[in-house]
């Protein structure tokens, strides 16, 4: 069924405030965080566990009350053995927050939008090892990085016009929903924030 031209722009409009919300997160990260030592093990501690505190506890939630719904349909729309499968098969990677990295069949296999957490953990797990190299450019050398890093992201972005809807196509799945397409409006973010 072809969907209507303004649905269709509606609903992938959406890539756009995604990548403004993973430009942000570097940002208030780099803001917030921009004394830490990622070297002390007591400075990466306490940034994990707030960053564990602040997404988990609200996605976990998510995740339980959407499984119902999505075993539901999943087991009324396919065969018994087609329908374990993948529920046991993207259960894990959804529950550790890895989905988006593994397959983007898994990114929106339990939860739809948690695709995006699943991003912002791999995010959690390059800051602090970004953040010092970052930190020691120049100020000039932060807004520059940030610029290259939003025309690497525009990029990737129209590399995926080409291809057939994501749906329909796993490369163009693979650069919706894999984190390291991402990292670069992340990286943007982190740089004007520190900066």
């Amino acid at each position: 069924v072809p969907v209507p031209a303004w649905l269709n722009s509606m609903m992938f409009g959406q890539v756009t405030g995604v990548s403004l919300f993973f430009t942000l997160s570097g940002f208030i990260l780099a803001y917030a965080y921009s004394e830490m030592e990622p070297r002390r093990p007591a400075d990466r501690r306490k940034f994990f566990a707030s960053r564990f505190a602040r997404i988990c506890p609200v996605y976990f939630l998510a995740f339980i009350w959407f499984a119902p719904f999505i075993l539901t349909h999943r087991f009324a729309t396919a065969p018994l053995k087609v329908a374990a499968a993948k529920s046991v098969a993207s259960f894990f990677p959804a529950l550790f927050l890895v989905q988006s990295w593994i397959s983007p069949r898994f990114a929106l296999a339990w939860n739809g939008p948690g695709w995006t957490l699943s991003v912002e953990a791999a995010f959690y797990l390059i800051f602090p090892l970004l953040l010092p190299l970052i930190r020691r450019m120049s100020d000039r050398g932060k807004l520059q990085f940030a610029g290259w890093m939003v025309l690497l992201s525009a990029l990737l972005s129209v590399s995926y016009i080409p291809l057939p809807q994501p749906y329909d196509n796993i490369l163009a799945a693979w650069v919706l929903h894999w984190p390291p397409f991402h990292f670069p409006t992340f990286l943007a973010g982190t740089a004007l924030g520190l900066h």
